[in-house]
């Protein structure tokens, strides 16, 4: 049996996901990864003293890592990583929590407090690199611009180029 908190690609059986999950039986902090859909997952795991117990997992771009901490009567005690790993999910994703018997007869039970979901996104950053800033063009004249593009929160799909409203064009 396992219980924590899960990001899923979709909401289908057998999605990829990423999550921080508790085995009670055993004592075992785990972080569970499923990279490619319907495939078995990957798990790393730490054994820890005893409930309760405190998990979460962090994302930033394609990198998840899942977090233990003893109860502090409360409050989590100090943050430890249970494991880490990348996972190439979308930015929008289902965030929620799981709880598994292990066994398809036998139905088990988890209780959940404090839950808590955090979403921080930074803007992306792009600078034209092309042609120079304060350069003098003439027209007619074929001008090619040119970008860096970079996203802390994740990957950039897509620059787009505007002259005010009108759209220049567009860079993958």
């Amino acid at each position: 049996a396992r219980g924590g908190v899960i990001i899923r690609q979709t909401l289908a059986a057998g999605s990829r996901t990423a999550g921080s999950l508790f085995k009670p039986y055993n004592n075992r902090a785990h972080y569970h990864r499923r990279a490619t859909p319907d495939a078995a997952g990957t798990d790393s795991y730490a054994t820890v003293t005893a409930l309760p117990y405190w998990v979460k997992i962090t994302r930033t771009g394609y990198a998840f890592s899942a977090h233990r901490a003893p109860d502090n009567n409360g409050t989590p005690g100090t943050w430890t990583q249970t494991g880490s790993g990348s996972l190439a999910l979308p930015t929008l994703v289902y965030v929620g929590l799981a709880v598994t018997s292990g066994e398809s007869t036998a139905a088990k039970t988890v209780t959940f407090d404090n839950v808590s979901i955090t979403a921080t996104t930074t803007a992306p950053t792009v600078s034209i690199t092309s042609p120079a800033d304060g350069a003098i063009l003439q027209t007619p004249a074929n001008i090619t611009i040119t970008a860096d593009a970079s996203d802390s929160d994740g990957v950039v799909s897509t620059v787009e180029f505007y002259n005010g409203a009108t759209k220049l064009g567009e860079d993958t």
